[in-house]
């Protein structure tokens, strides 16, 4: 079903079903041809559900949970992908990153003498804190 004259909030939801849908199919390395003979469709139709540009019928809907071995509402849970990725929802992700730069950053002053790390491509000049010594290194 084309998506002229849809509401704003049943585009968003043709956007998700199609997200989910590609999701799902790219972790069980299946291609579109695959997913569309199991729907009887065109590849393209798979195309036009996963870019949102049409919608997908309830019928096709279910054959596709019951392809993916998943339950309906997972096909149309905007949360589907970030959970099935094991993100929490919040951004924890964003701690740890910065907890690995301060760990690398301070593990680079300690066993370089350099103050600051530089960045590959850079011109900036940094000033070493102290003479490397091999008692160092080696301890």
């Amino acid at each position: 079903m084309s998506n002229r004259q849809r509401t704003p909030s049943e585009l968003a939801f043709n956007t998700t079903v199609g997200s989910n849908i590609k999701y799902l199919r790219k972790t069980r390395n299946l291609n579109q041809s695959k997913v569309a003979a199991v729907l009887s469709v065109s590849f393209q139709q798979i195309q036009k559900y996963e870019k949102g540009a049409n919608g997908i019928c309830a019928l096709k809907l279910k054959q596709l949970a019951d392809f993916f071995k998943v339950g309906c509402d997972v096909l149309v849970d905007p949360n589907m992908i970030t959970a099935h990725r094991g993100f929490t929802g919040k951004q924890d992700w964003v701690d740890k990153e910065l907890s690995r730069r301060a760990y690398r950053e301070e593990f680079i002053k300690e066993n370089t003498g350099f103050d600051k790390v530089l960045k590959a491509g850079t011109d900036v000049e940094v000033e070493p804190i102290a003479p490397i010594s091999k008692e160092n290194l080696c301890q």
